[in-house]
């Protein structure tokens, strides 16, 4: 008895795994959780929206390589890439460039952002695998001019404070200065600026936090 299978949505052995990765392209992403490794950290995505139809909740995964003085160039595009990544998901300002800064990643799972998202071909035990990562240097936030031909998720947006969505300029940098005080008014009804934050969907442990989107 013969049966014909339609294997169109199957198309690596990925996808037999129950994972299908998305195809190359520009994309909204959010990020799902992310894993510390030895060597650096293996974070998760999920697709939003983006400039290929029909790849909305695609997850894949992608490897950030922890800087090191022994890489070729003393880890200075290592550095970059992760710098772009907290910039892109707001970890960072852009008034830390040029200091030394700590990033709290556990703050990273449920923050968003624009990304490119590139394939490529591994090959273990003899088998060779398509991966899909985020091209180099190229991540930016929900509101940069420079990417805003990049098709979001409306409903995903309407998460984030109106500072941080599209048509905003970059976010005002935690550390200005504060506004002058006028001799009208008391000192305590000064308010210092605040930083506008992502707020992540709430969502249980292991469980996407996009899912419901």
């Amino acid at each position: 008895m013969n049966e014909e299978l339609d294997l169109t949505g199957i198309p690596t052995e990925d996808d037999l795994e129950g994972r299908s990765i998305p195809d190359e392209g520009a994309y909204h992403l959010g990020v799902q959780k992310w894993e510390p490794k030895d060597s650096g950290k293996k974070i998760f995505f999920t697709v939003l929206a983006g400039t290929v139809p029909d790849q909305e909740k695609k997850v894949f995964d992608d490897f950030f390589t922890k800087p090191s003085a022994s890489n070729k160039d003393g880890g200075a595009f290592l550095t970059k890439r992760l710098t772009k990544l907290a910039l892109a998901t707001g970890l960072l300002s852009t008034n830390d460039l040029g200091k030394k800064v700590v990033v709290n990643w556990d703050q990273l799972p449920g923050r968003q952002f624009l990304a490119y998202v590139v394939h490529e071909k591994s090959v273990s035990e003899g088998k060779t695998y398509t991966n899909a990562r985020i091209d180099g240097l190229e991540m930016y936030r929900c509101n940069d001019p420079t990417a805003q031909h990049i098709p979001k998720n409306e409903r995903a947006l309407a998460m984030l404070p109106p500072e941080l969505r599209p048509g905003a300029g970059p976010p005002p940098s935690p550390t200005q200065a504060p506004p002058q005080q006028s001799q009208s008014a008391p000192p305590a009804a000064q308010a210092l600026p605040q930083q506008p934050q992502q707020a992540p969907p709430q969502a249980t442990p292991n469980k996407d936090p996009w899912a419901d989107l």
